[in-house]
């Protein structure tokens, strides 16, 4: 089969989702399929292509340079991301007797991409749904008009309409779905997945990322590791941190980026909240080694997460055999 997969994100930009991307292409790949892939261009801070996906003969790849765009910026994020959607039209339509099948990796454009692949290609859609948008955008103030809100979840029904499957990681978003008055039909539960092939269980000696920050093995580590965005509820983290301030075996790992990083750090300086040490996002070739550098997982949220999305990371640290303490609200699950 002839499979094209359309992501608005680049490999060359660090995020959370580009290890599951890659095992997603790798398995397409595996099963002796043709992979068509499609994805942007921003940071250039790692190659546009992982080493990996090069090695097979079915692969192809065209890279859509974007310009950088600060993420509080919703208006501008959003004509860019029009933008990108009529980029890659340009590219997809010249191969277009070569695609059989399109998955499209959620995004906020996500029903563009799919109104103009009905249009166009007239090839069936799968939609893989890492984050219900606008979900719990109003609830946690990153869209703050009500109107601009329904219309925006207009938008998304007509997406699930025009897709022929829609694959969701969690139960709770099936319910969301559902509850968008979605055809259930149309919805498959995949549950968040790990390449056993990258993720397993490493000792302190082994351990990259531990020795080239000079991390003991003697403390006891508490991490977050991931996007520091809305949805993380960084006030949880450093109450917790500053309440355990007092025992000094006892430190916090903070690791990533996203548009609340410079705000959490200044509030962590302010605060004078010394037993948290930040580290910038690193290398797809060690995150192995991040998710091993801790005893306990931290993953706080904000309300109206649950439902709308799963922490990606969940499914490395249990695999890794370690502890996570989520901060969220109540929830049947």
């Amino acid at each position: 089969m002839k499979v094209m997969l359309l992501t608005s994100e680049g490999f060359d930009t660090p995020n959370s989702i580009n290890h599951l991307l890659i095992a997603l292409a790798e398995d397409i790949l595996r099963n002796g399929n043709d992979l068509y892939l499609i994805s942007s261009h921003k940071t250039g801070t790692y190659p546009d292509t992982p080493a990996i996906l090069n090695e097979y003969t079915r692969f192809s790849h065209s890279v859509i340079s974007r310009k950088i765009i600060d993420k509080n910026n919703f208006l501008l994020r959003y004509f860019d991301e029009v933008k990108y959607v009529f980029s890659t039209f340009k590219v997809w339509i010249k191969r277009k007797r070569q695609i059989e099948i399109v998955i499209l990796q959620s995004n906020p454009l996500s029903f563009l991409h799919a109104i103009m692949i009905r249009l166009f290609l007239n090839k069936p859609i799968i939609l893989n749904l890492y984050d219900v948008f606008p979900g719990h955008a109003e609830k946690i103030g990153v869209i703050k008009s009500r109107l601009i809100y329904n219309a925006l979840r207009w938008l998304q029904r007509v997406l699930y309409m025009t897709c022929n499957r829609i694959v969701v990681m969690s139960e709770d978003m099936k319910d969301v779905l559902s509850n968008e008055n979605v055809d259930a039909k149309k919805i498959l539960v995949i549950n968040n997945w790990y390449d056993d092939e990258i993720f397993k269980v490493k000792p302190y000696k082994d351990n990259a990322f531990m020795r080239a920050n000079n991390l003991s093995e003697d403390l006891f580590y508490v991490q977050f590791a991931g996007l520091l965005g809305y949805v993380f509820d960084d006030q949880t983290f450093l109450d917790v941190a500053e309440e355990l301030i007092d025992y000094p075996k006892i430190r916090f790992l903070l690791i990533g980026d996203g548009n609340q990083k410079e705000r959490i750090i200044n509030e962590i300086r302010t605060r004078k909240i010394d037993n948290i040490d930040y580290f910038p996002w690193q290398p797809l070739d060690i995150i192995n080694d991040v998710y091993n550098a801790c005893d306990i997982g931290f993953i706080p949220l904000k309300d109206g997460v649950i439902g709308n999305g799963i922490p990606s990371k969940a499914c490395q640290l249990m695999a890794l055999q370690k502890v996570i303490l989520n901060s969220v609200e109540d929830s049947v699950y």
